[in-house]
């Protein structure tokens, strides 16, 4: 997937996960200086490549000042709404901003928007976008050269459980986003095999899911820029 493709994914899988429409993804370039709307769907389609700095009114820029998810259930009377772009936005009534974030900052801020006015996300709609966003930081992450974001060099651990070569290329599918079933096919294994490798995986990196899986390995330096080399 090229760069604007994973933006694309991000906001329609986001959009999908909080039931609305009316979603967009900005994006904080290298000097952290400014952020871009990179991909707008819905009332947002309209504002790609609007920029903004971070101290001017607007959702992205509140959420990049503080880094904690934002849910506005008024965006019509909110004081740090946006002035610019707004053709079309008075049909948005409540609005949701969530950062996604790589381990020397913000990078991203996904962006959601509601008919309703009072909207709040609920916690069950909050904790899976909190995971959500944990992955998209790792797409993000994992095309950091394309993106050209600053990336601190990671520290392997020693005493880590080596991970064979299999487990390595189904870690690597994993972070892809491929299913069990996608990555039987391409290795040319059985369903079973996947699974048994996903789950020496969970016992080498002790962890319960996929989610927390590729975070870990991100965090432990597992993931290389060379092909299947971890």
């Amino acid at each position: 997937m090229n760069l604007q493709d994973i933006y694309q994914t991000i906001v329609h899988i986001g959009c999908r996960l909080a039931n609305t429409p009316h979603g967009f993804i900005y994006i904080i370039n290298q000097k952290q200086e400014e952020l871009e709307l990179k991909y707008g769907t819905g009332f947002y389609r309209r504002c790609q490549g609007t920029k903004h700095t971070r101290e001017a009114p607007s959702l992205a820029g509140a959420v990049w000042k503080t880094g904690r998810p934002l849910s506005v259930p008024d965006i019509q009377h909110w004081p740090g709404r946006a002035r610019d772009c707004s053709d079309g936005w008075e049909e948005v009534r409540a609005a949701a901003g969530l950062p996604i974030c790589a381990d020397y900052g913000l990078v991203a801020v996904l962006g959601l928007g509601f008919l309703t006015a009072g909207h709040i996300l609920t916690e069950a709609e909050a904790n899976i976008l909190n995971q959500f966003g944990q992955m998209a930081s790792l797409a993000l992450r994992y095309n950091a050269d394309e993106v050209k974001i600053k990336t601190r060099p990671k520290i392997r651990v020693p005493g880590l459980p080596a991970l064979t070569g299999r487990e390595a290329m189904v870690l690597k599918r994993m972070a892809a986003g491929l299913s069990n079933q996608e990555i039987a096919r391409e290795l040319k294994v059985e369903l079973s095999t996947v699974k048994t490798h996903i789950n020496h995986l969970f016992d080498k990196l002790d962890v319960h899911s996929r989610t927390q899986a590729l975070i870990r390995a991100w965090e432990l330096g597992l993931f290389d820029k060379r092909p299947y080399n971890f």
